[in-house]
């Protein structure tokens, strides 16, 4: 066997002619494979890194995208809650129109029946009013003839007891001439019987009133 330093200092062994040819040909094939599987390489590298790069951009859109969706579905939310506290706030304020219309209706029903109730009082106070005009014409008028018929019988009263008092004062005057002469008769005489001094009394008592009462 024989031997050889290469010129990387390192000591090989020499081969035979054929199997030395055999190996050049054989790496010269491998270095024809190797160029073309470098070739390859290089080209598997770039599309690599083209399909990385373009990974890259396509990651970069997918995360714009991902973030402007994240963004509408944001206003989404806002929107969906303001349109929910708006379908709250309608809702509440139906129901209180609905209430108010409600109440609105019975004040109008209740309304309506006391309006009603007071044209029918005003028609019986204008009926009341026009037959108490109707009364009153005739109050006045019984009033005004029981005023005269007072004052007539008022007048006739003063009449009379202005008569009457006449007549008093002249049976008064009539009566004591009788009475004083009748008594001088009987102090003169005998004694009146039981009958006589009965009938003396009565005279004096009924010339004794008559001769007090006044007007």
């Amino acid at each position: 066997v024989e031997w050889y330093q290469a010129k990387d200092g390192t000591f090989r062994e020499k081969l035979p002619y054929w199997i030395a040819l055999s190996r050049a040909e054989d790496a010269d094939d491998m270095e024809i494979r190797l160029r073309r599987v470098e070739t390859e390489l290089a080209t598997a590298n770039a599309e690599s890194l083209a399909l990385q790069q373009a990974a890259e951009r396509q990651r970069a859109d997918l995360e714009s995208q991902l973030a402007e969706l994240k963004q509408q579905l944001s206003t989404e939310k806002e929107l969906v809650a303001g349109q929910k506290k708006l379908l709250e706030e309608s809702e509440a304020a139906r129901s209180q129109a609905v209430a108010q219309l409600a109440a609105m209706t019975t004040a109008a029903k209740q309304t309506e029946s006391e309006l009603a109730r007071a044209r029918g009082e005003l028609q019986s106070a204008a009926a009341e009013r026009d037959a108490l005009g109707i009364s009153s014409a005739e109050l006045q008028k019984t009033v005004t003839e029981l005023s005269a018929a007072r004052d007539a019988a008022n007048a006739a009263l003063a009449t009379a007891q202005d008569e009457v008092t006449r007549l008093r004062q002249a049976a008064a005057v009539t009566k004591k001439p009788e009475i004083q002469d009748e008594a001088s008769e009987q102090k003169e005489g005998e004694e009146p019987d039981a009958a006589g001094k009965d009938a003396l009394k009565d005279q004096n008592a009924s010339a004794t009133p008559e001769d007090s009462d006044t007007f």
